[in-house]
């Protein structure tokens, strides 16, 4: 049979994007299979699986990196058992009961509507669909037609407040408080047409005019 490396524990995230769908849920550990390929997607037998921490302010480009190259690092380390047959005795079948799906990404998942969303799922997303589709909420800026504003970085704040679309600033974030009070802070991101910058410079950008997140534009 043919090896591959997946990366996800599996059963867990079987499909297109694993790592994306493991970041967006907020899993705190994630790690990379090596299996033998069946008919059905993702369902061989398991050669080898490493588990790792995943990190808050982790992103899914430097994280997939990392777990392909351990993966290669355990498939080269078991190939002598494949050659010689002994891992016929290690491997170990999923458990279909524990199987979980990993749908392809797609395009209209990249709107982070913060009228629905809380800080922590916003955050999720932000570090799972960098860099494709990445992540965008519309702002206006003082009272100018609303615009999108792509999410680069952010991370989740502790503090909670009243519910407002009104943004500030403090220290190196811009602060969005969503619809259930909870903050996003964002750390980085980019306007149309605009290089990235970080919150402080575009917060100096403003010139003192207020900015408001948009939940959808009509």
């Amino acid at each position: 049979g043919t090896l591959n490396i997946h990366p996800s524990l599996l059963p867990r995230y079987r499909g297109a994007a694993p790592l994306q769908r493991c970041l967006e849920a907020g899993d705190q550990i994630g790690g990379v299979s090596v299996l033998f390929t069946v008919l059905k997607m993702d369902a061989g037998p398991l050669l080898r699986q490493e588990q790792r921490p995943l990190k808050a302010e982790e992103q899914a480009p430097e994280l997939l990196l990392e777990l392909f190259e351990t993966g290669t690092e355990a498939l080269i380390d078991a190939l002598p058992s494949v050659w010689d047959g002994a891992c016929v005795a290690q491997l170990r079948p999923q458990d279909e009961a524990l199987a979980t799906k990993a749908a392809k990404v797609s395009v209209e998942e990249a709107q982070l509507d913060l009228a629905t969303l809380s800080a922590a799922a916003a955050h999720n997303r932000v570090r799972a669909f960098a860099p494709w589709p990445g992540t965008w909420s519309y702002i206006a800026l003082g009272g100018a037609e609303p615009v999108r504003a792509k999410l680069l970085r952010t991370r989740v704040s502790g503090a909670r407040a009243e519910p407002t679309r009104r943004l500030s600033q403090s220290g190196d974030a811009l602060q969005f408080v969503c619809a259930d009070g909870s903050m996003l802070e964002v750390l980085r991101l980019t306007l149309p047409g605009k290089k990235p910058v970080d919150a402080k410079s575009f917060w100096n950008g403003l010139n003192g005019r207020e900015a408001e997140w948009v939940g959808t534009r009509e």
